[in-house]
């Protein structure tokens, strides 16, 4: 769940450049962070002085590859103004998990959406907009700002709720594919609330099992039980497996491929010896 809610944090924050903390920083405590985090006013990392615990300066691409290996923490300062401006990048503690966990339950209280008027005959356009907005701010064409999230999800859901599902023949394979990414960018709340949708439209061609599998493990994950089919790599290790034995068999009736050649994209072994259903 680490790497899970570490860049959920990561992804929720907006380059400001500035000198290393000195002594007129303060460094924001759990409740503020938390607070931050929930209004969307934290900026991402692009944004901020990065640095290391000897103040010397790191690039963000640097700060995520030590980020994929594992075991690093981030911290953040502000000014006298009450701005973030600089975040401090140390060696993992015990008592970081237990600010993750205090992080994931505060953003799986986020209120419910509003359900909005939404022009039904009008979704080829909606959603292709989505799908720009959403891929965007990930992609790096646009700068990356959590409240285009929440408006894509209040279009989304409200959608779901007041429109028939548009026709992938009529509105194209993008289209339908924002509903999917929006939702799996969400929280567990809404994943798993339309989870057995998307599983039905994946029954009928209109996702491909490889897709809706992914949303399968994540909400297991979330709710912290052992996923199926082995796509939620955490904390640089493998998030745990339900009988992992006959997972490649499972990966096989979905159209994915061994487990193994999976990890390898992590660099990550799995050498479990595989079987299949009697």
């Amino acid at each position: 769940m680490r790497n899970i809610l570490r860049f959920t944090v990561l992804s929720l924050l907006v380059v400001m450049a500035c000198d290393a903390p000195k002594p007129r920083l303060q460094k924001l405590d759990d409740d503020e962070l938390i607070v931050r985090i929930k209004s969307r006013t934290l900026p991402h990392p692009t944004r901020l002085s990065i640095m290391n615990e000897q103040y010397d300066p790191i690039s963000f691409d640097s700060m995520m590859t030590l980020f994929a290996r594992g075991g690093y923490f981030q911290e953040f300062y502000k000014n006298e103004n009450d701005s973030v401006v600089a975040m401090i990048l140390r060696p993992e503690q015990p008592v970081d998990a237990l600010l993750l966990n205090k992080i994931n339950r505060a953003l799986n209280e986020d209120p419910d959406v509003a359900i909005i008027d939404i022009d039904c005959t009008n979704l080829q356009i909606t959603l292709n907009e989505i799908y720009r907005l959403d891929q965007g701010i990930r992609t790096g064409e646009l700068p990356y700002d959590r409240s285009i999230d929440m408006d894509n999800l209040q279009k989304v859901v409200s959608i779901m709720e007041r429109c028939p599902f548009p026709d992938k023949n009529v509105v194209g394979e993008q289209a339908v594919q924002a509903i999917w990414l929006v939702l799996q960018h969400s929280n567990l709340k809404y994943l798993k609330l339309y989870l057995p949708f998307l599983q039905k439209k994946a029954q009928e061609g209109v996702y491909q099992k490889s897709t809706i599998a992914l949303s399968e493990d994540r909400v297991l994950m979330w709710e912290g039980k052992p996923q199926i089919y082995g796509s939620q790599v955490m904390n640089n290790e493998l998030y745990d497996l339900e009988e992992p034995e006959y997972v490649d068999y499972r990966r096989a009736q979905v159209g994915l491929g061994p487990l193994s050649e999976y990890v390898a994209r992590f660099g990550l072994e799995f050498n479990v010896p595989q079987k299949t259903p009697n």
